[in-house]
């Protein structure tokens, strides 16, 4: 495996990220989820730009901000927020409605229904889609390029107003960045690969973009033929320094296996990849029902998702399991011995 790392990139991750939290109805900033130091910078952003939120859930589907996912179709040499914005908009203008539309239905698990409105209409009232949603999608599937490019106006919009909150947290962090070498990053990376949603074995490199805004977390970006990770300058720093699990994600561990669909899947998942549709054929339900199940397990990072094939296959991610059961034996002592 080919490892890069790639810091020109990380303003461009830090500037999306920021415009996906500025929303204050998506991400509930709760300290049961997230560090007091993290919320108290999101709220600082949300109080600096309060007027740059509205609109931004237009461009969400399906727990998908729609600019994240356009960064996969761009070049690798996409490297800063004006690069990006200059691209998306040749992109858009020059695609083939038809290819992207088609993408973005295996992408959102969604059967193609071409461009004929009522076939749209059907296939968005048969989703798991919430009334919001299928707007979005009615509104995509109607006219992509006049949708996305209004989503990029509005992006430069945001990104033009953000460099004044991020120009300090970038002086704080400069010197920490350019003191870390390529190695430590690496070593960073390799110490929380397992823990991600994807099987990455299959790529022949992975690119790391050291991120500042959200400093205890990672994200990943799958293209072709290499990954993209954003990668949380503090966030191998903070699992080495503690246990992987606190109290409530052992209690949400239970709580999955607790509920018997739940269960079911995963004793599939623990025989082989699925897609969707034969999980629901093989456990009686519907499709809609098993993407709801999914999330929750997708959420607490016990099933794995490959985005990548001709539709998206789930697995049980087996590192999670293991390493959660070690925490749970040693905080029960299953070993058999009396204290």
């Amino acid at each position: 495996m080919k490892y890069l790392v790639n810091r020109k990139k990380t303003k461009l991750h830090d500037y999306l990220t920021m415009a996906a939290f500025l929303p204050a109805n998506i991400h509930h900033m709760t300290e049961e989820s997230y560090r007091p130091e993290v919320i108290e910078r999101v709220e600082e952003l949300r109080r600096s730009v309060p007027d740059l939120a509205d609109g931004l859930l237009d461009f969400r589907i399906a727990d998908r901000f729609l600019f994240f996912g356009l960064l996969r179709q761009l070049p690798a040499d996409v490297m800063t927020p004006a690069d990006y914005l200059t691209a998306a908009r040749r992109y858009i203008t020059d695609f083939d409605d038809e290819q992207y539309l088609q993408r973005l239905c295996l992408h959102l698990e969604l059967p193609y229904p071409g461009r004929d409105l009522n076939s749209i209409q059907t296939v968005l009232r048969e989703s798991s889609f919430d009334d919001r949603e299928k707007w979005i999608g009615l509104m995509i599937f109607t006219d992509p390029k006049t949708y996305l490019l209004r989503m990029i106006d509005r992006l430069d919009e945001v990104f033009d107003a953000l460099g004044a909150f991020y120009q300090p947290l970038e002086s704080t962090y400069q010197e920490r960045l350019e003191q870390l070498g390529d190695d430590e990053i690496i070593a960073d990376f390799q110490l929380i690969e397992e823990t991600f949603t994807q099987d990455l074995s299959r790529f022949g490199a992975i690119e790391i973009v050291p991120t500042i805004f959200q400093p205890y977390s990672a994200g990943l970006f799958t293209f072709n033929d290499r990954v993209q990770v954003a990668l949380g300058i503090d966030m191998a720093d903070s699992i080495r320094r503690k246990r992987q699990f606190d109290t409530k994600q052992k209690s949400d561990f239970f709580k999955n296996l607790s509920d018997p669909t739940r269960y079911e899947m995963l004793m599939l998942l623990v025989k082989g990849d699925y897609t969707n549709k034969q999980l629901a054929d093989e456990l009686g339900v519907t499709a809609p029902n098993i993407t709801y199940h999914f999330r929750t397990l997708l959420k607490d990072s016990l099933v794995k998702i490959d985005l990548d094939g001709e539709r998206a296959r789930y697995r049980i991610n087996r590192e999670h399991f293991n390493r959660m059961l070690l925490e749970l034996s040693d905080d029960l002592d299953l070993s058999g011995g009396a204290k």
